[in-house]
């Protein structure tokens, strides 16, 4: 099958304007154009600068190119920690840099410097030779550049970083210039990367990242680091880390990103960053730990720049920084297979610490078609994605985030925990390749039929959404499909202090949705599950939120929609389109439906719908909405249950202190096939219908065996007012439901109608109507 990761993940990027970009990321731009004058100019060849580095003449190898040994360097006591200084350290293209064991003793450690103030340029190969798995760290405050066709083949992990100084756990520092230091050095292991000063370093002229990386190829899937600090050069400020055009590749391996923030409180002198964790921490100018924060740094990807850990088996990918642009560039942990094994673990658990990707920044913007992309080709499970922005996450024009599988293994869970969310997408796009998504079986066609029906049983990922305040402008989405025999994933949205808002003004349609795709799978639909808390969810102008089931298939009840929150306001088209709520089954088993719990208010205005729809011959589930007060107003709106087929349709029940319709607005249960209709069961305080106002149960079929009306029920506490408005039960060849109006106070008629009736034979009978006030 076709992995190709552009042609799969990307194809013809568009190209936007970048007037939309975080003011981070305008402060990154102007150097987009010099990314190249940093190796352009000569580099400079690999010399020592003490710890007994040596480095041998240039060796030509019989296949071409050419080879440079480094040997020597310094062991504490014969241990395991070798040290090398190195005056300048450039890998030329088809040039070798080769960390070689001469003395043939144990090595766990290879931590090198480089002291001449030149940024490092590496568009060659490092590689070590006789270490066995050692790890290898490279020092440069002054920057590391890695240029077309750069690769590494390491035995351990290696680690690249613009830090000051190596912290060993014994508390001895290696530092990146020639120090009383040296005298000092240990056998212990790297514990953290340390940076020195609150001020940033300043880069030589026409640097564009304290680490930029075109292309880099890590050969054998050991584990890689980028740990940098933004700078200046030119006296403008540059990113930490920098991915552009090219693909730092490590296929099954680990990469792991960090990027510290140019300047610091004063009280932060230091920073100090754990090698396994990347946990920060600032302390003052005696080293002493303080409760400051760390200031986190920028990390871009741009012009397709693109981290790939996809492999056999995917692997994982950490971020840690300040903001995190991703404008046209990727995150990518794939299982390629054949392996059957799983990073991730099930992905299905979500809070699991086998995540395929894993960022934490400040803000996080993707967009230009730049994506964060976790999946699965085989029988392995796809990898979790999880994603932290403390201040916001903004997805637009084209950007995603996706956990996909084409296969039997379940595709990887979606989890974000942010302070504002905005999703925004100016144009409907063809495909899947937009918002927040989980999916089954991502490039087939589910208009394509297959016989016999694929034999792909992968799950869809959940999606979990948490956040202060949550946005969906245009044509985003938040979607779970499948189009295969698995189920679609659960979508989750907490919403605290702030809102929940859809909207689709300017010919939009946002959408909150989770769907079973495919006529021939047998899976069911996930819940959607929205909890704002203090907030209020708002849908406008086309936003909607729906569940959709095709599948012939599945067990249990799934697929339906719970909405908490203070308020619900849903609007209607006024260039957008209607909005809406809807449960749609047409599956042969019994879906979710939708429960609507709110502690302030329910107002529709204007072609907004609230249904659950069965098309088949499973009953549909209820519609239970409970709120203080509830106002439907404008016109073309409607609560209602529906049945198409042989399935009954569900009951529609609302509680409120008061209730309030006026205009050409519906309450409606309907029978459309010879299922019965549901029922209509209304109690509140105070009832007003009024101006065309319509209570409707009815069974249109004119089948002989077609379902009958469902029954209606309107209770008062105190007054019940219908004026200018309906209340009917209709049958055209079924019986007609009964009616039953109960006020404690009054029932009050103006110009209304209420009846009940029926078209059909003498099998067939119209519904008591049953009105007890106190006074009418």
């Amino acid at each position: 099958m076709e992995k190709s990761v552009f042609l799969k993940l990307f194809g013809e990027l568009p190209v936007f304007s970048f007037a939309y970009l975080i003011g981070i990321f305008l402060l990154f731009y102007p150097l987009l154009d010099v990314m190249h004058l940093t190796y352009a100019q000569v580099i400079q060849p690999i010399t020592a600068s003490g710890l007994n580095t040596q480095i041998s003449s240039p060796v030509n190898l019989p296949g071409g190119g050419v080879q440079h040994n480094i040997t020597g360097g310094t062991r504490s006591g014969g241990g395991a920690n070798l040290f090398h200084s190195f005056g300048e350290f450039g890998v030329p293209t088809n040039n070798i840099a080769n960390f070689l064991n001469d003395s043939a003793l144990p090595t766990t450690n290879i931590l090198s410097r480089v002291t001449g103030g030149n940024p490092s340029n590496i568009l060659g190969t490092i590689q070590t030779q006789g270490f066995g798995n050692a790890n290898l760290f490279l020092m440069n405050p002054a920057g590391i550049v890695f240029g077309p066709n750069a690769s590494l083949n390491v035995g351990g992990s290696t680690h690249f970083t613009t830090a000051d100084y190596l912290q060993l756990n014994d508390g001895v520092q290696f530092t990146a210039m020639p120090s009383a230091q040296d005298a000092l050095l240990s056998v212990a292991p790297v514990a953290a990367f340390g940076f020195l000063g609150s001020n940033p370093p300043d880069l030589s002229a026409g640097s564009s990242a304290a680490i930029l990386v075109e292309s880099l190829d890590v050969l054998n899937g050991n584990p890689v680091s980028l740990v940098g600090r933004d700078a200046t050069a030119d006296g403008t400020s540059v990113p930490g880390v920098v991915v552009t055009e090219g693909v730092l590749r490590n296929p099954g391996g680990s990469v792991k990103v960090v990027s510290v923030g140019e300047q610091q409180v004063p009280e932060v002198q230091q920073v100090s960053v754990n090698v396994e964790t990347l946990n920060l921490q600032g302390r003052n100018v005696q080293g002493v730990n303080v409760q400051n924060p760390v200031q986190l740094g920028g990390i871009l990807l741009s012009a397709g720049g693109t981290i790939d850990a996809s492999g056999e088996v995917g692997g994982s990918i950490v971020i840690r920084g300040g903001q995190l642009v991703i404008d046209s560039g990727g995150i990518l942990s794939n299982n390629n297979g054949p392996g059957e094994g799983t990073v991730a673990g099930n992905p299905q658990a979500l809070g699991s610490p086998q995540t395929a990707i894993d960022i934490e920044t400040e803000s996080l913007v993707i967009q230009n078609g730049g994506s964060i992309v976790a999946g699965t080709y085989t029988s392995s499970n796809g990898g979790d994605v999880r994603l932290k922005a403390s201040e916001n996450l903004q997805i637009r024009d084209g950007g995603y985030i996706l956990t996909f599988t084409e296969e039997n293994g379940n595709a990887g869970n979606i989890e974000v925990d942010a302070g504002h969310v905005q999703l925004s997408e100016s144009e409907a796009l063809l495909g899947d390749r937009e918002g927040i998504s989980s999916q089954t079986d991502f490039y087939e066609p589910f208009w394509e039929e297959v016989d016999p029906p694929l034999p792909l049983i992968g799950n869809a990922g959940n999606i979990r959404l948490h956040a202060q305040r949550v946005e969906m402008l245009g044509f985003s989405r938040i979607f779970s499909l499948t189009f295969t025999d698995g189920n679609t994933g659960n979508i989750d949205v907490t919403v605290e202090g702030g809102n929940l808002v859809l909207d689709g003004a300017n010919g939009g349609m946002p959408q909150i949705i989770t769907s079973q795709s495919s006529p021939i799978s047998r899976g069911v639909p996930g819940d959607i599950n929205l909890t704002v808390g203090g907030g209020n969810v708002i849908l406008n102008d086309g936003g909607s939120i729906f569940s959709t089931n095709f599948g012939t298939g599945g067990t249990g009840i799934e697929g339906g929609i719970q909405i908490t929150a203070d308020n619900l306001e849903i609007r209607g088209e006024s260039g957008g389109g209607p909005s809406l709520i809807s449960v749609d089954n047409l599956s042969s088993q019994k879906t979710g439906g939708i429960n609507i719990t709110l502690s302030g208010n329910l107002n529709m205005r204007d072609s907004t719908q609230i249904n659950v729809i069965s098309r088949t011959d499973a009953d549909a589930n209820d519609l239970n909405i409970t709120a203080k007060d509830i106002f439907i107003t404008g016109k073309g709106g409607l609560i209602a249950t529906k049945s198409t087929q042989e399935g009954r349709g569900g009951n529609l029940n609302i509680q409120a202190e008061n209730f309030t319709m006026t205009g050409q607005n519906q309450i409606n249960a309907r029978a459309e096939g010879t299922g019965d209709a549901g029922n209509i069961n209304v109690s509140v305080e105070n009832l007003i219908l009024s101006n065309g106002a319509a209570v409707t149960a009815e069974s249109i079929s004119n089948s002989v065996d077609a379902g009958n009306a469902g029954d209606i029920q309107l209770t008062a506490v105190d007054t019940i007012l219908i004026n200018k408005a309906t209340v009917t039960t209709e049958a055209a060849q079924a019986s007609g439901g009964n009616i039953k109006l109960n006020a404690n106070v009054r029932i009050q008629l103006v110009d209304s109608t209420i009846s009940s009736s029926v078209q059909g034979d003498a099998k067939t009978g119209g519904g008591n109507i049953n009105l007890d006030p106190d006074f009418i």
